[in-house]
């Protein structure tokens, strides 16, 4: 079997691990909606609909493409640098007590702003080490979690590209595998009252076009955008809502992902915001499940902007896969 076989099966595998990671999380929202009230149900029935059809569309592409084959330099530099992103965002946020928002956001920025061709392996670790310090215990099980996002990361480079929070989701990968290997159990939070779904809704619809316009449209890039938000979202929201500031930044920071998409995804303004809708609707409804495992929060708004590339494939028959970034 030649190399760029095995390359096409790795690949293959990673695309299903992407997938699946996704597709469960929001199944497990669509139970919990339903559970809760009817029109939330719809809500997310419909989204993951979506989900679905986009994951169906990059399937195909993927299933047909011929990959190329990295070189191995490349792909331990990107391994080592999402390690070095977990590992300093979990110190960062635990030990040091900057807490995994104003953590990895920091991560992000100074990754940039440092080695900015490696800055998104770096930033999908620093997902991992928002992982709560209830769920990974030390900084050997962080470090078992960054190796096995690092390599999904070089496995999954080429498939969905332009599309925020697929980080996020890599970094899932990492974090559930070990987790559940080291038996542990994910934190479980009840659904969040009106009120505060409300101030979850405003919050998206800010921190997701924002990133966006400093990202795509202003041209500073995802990594950086995404960092910017989430920092200015953690130093600030706390001061302005001292009871509900920390959780308000942890929306915006989820949201800032889904602002991460290129602008062939998210070609217009209201694809930006049905996003931002999206997201908040997702985190709201998804509360309950997975708590405390880093990349989360970009699950969520992976998912989000597949389901509006997934709608806007169904309403219009457009959208040919972009070419990797």
């Amino acid at each position: 079997m030649s190399m760029c076989q095995v390359k096409h099966r790795l690949t293959i595998i990673a695309f299903l691990l992407l997938s699946v990671m996704v597709l469960t999380l929001f199944g497990f929202t669509v139970f919990e909606a339903w559970t809760a009230h009817w029109l939330g149900g719809v809500l997310t029935s419909l989204i993951l609909v979506g989900v679905l059809f986009a994951v169906y569309h990059e399937g195909k592409s993927v299933f047909s493409a011929q990959p190329q084959v990295e070189p191995l330099r490349q792909s331990a530099l990107e391994v080592l640098s999402v390690l070095i992103g977990g590992l300093v965002s979990y110190t960062l946020a635990h030990d040091v007590g900057l807490g995994p928002v104003v953590a990895a956001s920091l991560v992000g920025i100074i990754a940039h702003l440092v080695v900015p061709r490696l800055s998104a392996a770096v930033y999908a670790g620093a997902f991992v080490g928002m992982t709560s310090d209830l769920l990974l215990l030390t900084h050997t099980e962080v470090l078992l979690a960054s190796l096995t996002s690092g390599i999904v990361y070089t496995l999954t480079r080429p498939l969905f590209p332009g599309v925020g929070g697929k980080l996020g989701t890599i970094a899932l990968i990492g974090t559930t595998l070990i987790s559940l290997s080291l038996q542990r159990i994910f934190l479980i939070a009840p659904l969040p009252d009106f009120q505060t779904s409300l101030e979850i809704l405003i919050i998206a619809l800010i921190a997701t076009p924002l990133t966006f316009y400093l990202g795509a449209v202003h041209g500073n890039g995802p990594v950086l955008a995404s960092g910017v938000v989430g920092m200015i979202s953690g130093l600030v929201l706390h001061v302005i809502y001292p009871e509900m500031g920390t959780n308000l930044a942890v929306v915006a920071i989820c949201a800032s992902f889904a602002g991460m998409s290129s602008r062939e995804r998210l070609p217009n303004l209201g694809m930006v915001m049905l996003v931002a809708l999206f997201t908040s609707v997702v985190f709201i409804f998804s509360t309950p499940h997975l708590g405390g495992a880093g990349g989360k929060l970009g699950t969520i708004a992976f998912g989000s902007v597949l389901a509006a590339v997934g709608f806007r494939r169904i309403f219009r028959g457009k959208g040919k896969t972009p070419a990797s970034q």
